[in-house]
């Protein structure tokens, strides 16, 4: 494959060499010691899960070519019926992102559970099952089901699992809270390859008593968020994904590089296969700026993305992480982050991922799949679109004789108000906005310019 072969997307990519002095931006986030690591050495005897510490092998290996991919999640079933049903209970935990499954072994999920799974996944962003006992060996036929599994550049693997990535930190080698900025660690996993990875599994085999969580957040809810006019912008966009600053930051720590870095220009939007979704596909770890427009407003756009990454909880999940424990997230559509609050405490997991498609574009999705793509609010009973709030006059809530939100409701049974009742209702509501010294943005009744834009949506004027 030449190096700006495009298979089934619009993705650019190019090798190059990591030049140039280091700076605070690309310090490694791990201090301490790492030679027992790179030399192999067994840390501790008596530790029970000695065979899954990393290791650095000195070894080189070809560039990636086209992979074939086909998504288990289009054979899934709507309900996921096959899955739900062998559950004890399904916990969603937040309106956008992260589910809880209680109930189900992973080691023994069928083919249509798997496939349900994956839907499942796609539209929840992440998916937690507490207490797991599969093996390393399961969890990869797992990963392998959804497709060829992906192997890491140059991170931490066991001997002898090339494509099992090692989640490991203790006292002699922990994170390094002054070598980056909190939002700079956001990120989808290995966003500089061709075919980034699709599912990713991660078990923890030991987690620390406190700290060290790990927030997910969801890029098409961070789409969704996003004005009508600034969607549309940002869908003619594509964006550089860079490996450098994670490059430099393994070769300081004296860690080999597998497989010649790279970078690659993905779509700024991309769409899910599978949901049909626009989701914002940037992250302050890889992304390194907006291609074909100038510096300032690439970065101007990007820092806001980032800013909104990081900083909007309600785009956020939060898990608590309990020995045995796995997270399955879709990393085409979630982004992540550990909270590097574990201290000295050690913190041991392993990781599988599998290729995915190409990222496509909007327009791309459109040609493969004879469909449009879709804006993801609204679209799950838990979601809301912001910007299309459903009309006072279809939320019929069962209450008690009198009415609400417009509606009249008479032994639970609710009917269209008269026309007097609404004149009487929209004056009772006017009379509930705020004083302008109350809102400071309200003028005679009406909206002014410094009022939230929550109230522009919710509140009728004069």
């Amino acid at each position: 494959m030449s190096e700006n072969s495009k298979p089934n997307g619009s993705a650019q990519s190019q090798t190059y060499k990591p030049a140039g002095p280091a700076t605070k931006s690309k310090l490694p986030l791990l201090i301490g010691n790492h030679d027992d690591f790179l030399e192999g050495k067994v840390m501790d005897e008596s530790y029970e899960f000695n065979k899954y510490l990393p290791t650095f092998p000195n070894v080189k290996w070809d560039p990636l070519g086209p992979i074939d991919f086909e998504d288990k999640g289009l054979k899934a079933d709507p309900n996921k019926k096959n899955l739900f049903d062998a559950a004890t209970k399904v916990d969603h935990l937040t309106p956008l992102i992260g589910t809880e499954i209680s109930g189900i072994d992973l080691r023994y999920l069928t083919d249509q559970q798997k496939n349900d799974l994956a839907l499942l996944v796609a539209e929840r962003g992440v998916v937690f099952f507490r207490n797991q006992d599969i093996t390393i060996e399961e969890q990869t036929e797992l990963s392998r089901y959804f497709g060829q599994l992906y192997v890491h550049p140059f991170s931490g693997i066991p001997k002898g699992l090339d494509h099992v990535h090692v989640v490991y930190t203790d006292a002699k080698m922990r994170f390094d809270s002054s070598a980056y900025a909190k939002r700079d660690v956001w990120h989808s996993d290995v966003t500089y390859e061709l075919q980034p990875p699709g599912i990713a599994i991660l078990k923890l085999m030991v987690v620390p008593p406190v700290g060290a969580d790990t927030l997910w957040g969801t890029g098409t809810g961070l789409y969704s968020n996003l004005s009508p006019a600034f969607r549309e912008y940002l869908e003619k966009l594509e964006a550089v994904h860079d490996i450098e600053t994670q490059a430099m930051g393994a070769v300081m720590m004296g860690w080999p590089l597998r497989r010649d870095p790279i970078k690659t220009i993905h779509p700024l939007v991309r769409v899910h296969p599978v949901t049909g979704w626009k989701s914002i596909f940037v992250n302050a770890a890889f992304t390194t700026r907006i291609a074909n427009v100038p510096q300032s407003e690439s970065d101007f756009v990007l820092n806001y993305l980032f800013r909104e990454t990081a900083e909007n909880p309600e785009l956020h999940v939060r898990f608590r992480w309990q020995k045995n424990d796995v997270a399955i997230w879709d990393n085409r559509i979630a982004y992540h982050s550990v909270i590097g609050n574990g201290g000295a405490y050690q913190r041991h997991g392993l990781r599988t991922m599998n290729h995915a498609e190409v990222p496509l574009s909007i327009t791309e999705y459109e040609k493969k799949y004879g469909k449009p793509a879709q804006n993801r609010a609204g679209r799950l009973m838990t979601d809301v679109d912001i910007w299309n709030p459903v009309p006072k006059e279809e939320v019929k809530k069962p209450v008690a004789n009198g009415t609400t939100n417009g509606v009249v409701v008479t032994n639970g049974t609710a009917s269209p108000p008269s026309d007097d009742q609404s004149k009487t209702e929209n004056t009772e509501e006017q009379q509930d906005i705020p004083s302008p010294t109350q809102s400071g943005g309200l003028t005679n009744g009406k909206l002014g310019v410094l009022a939230p834009s929550y109230w522009m949506r919710g509140i009728k004027s004069n």
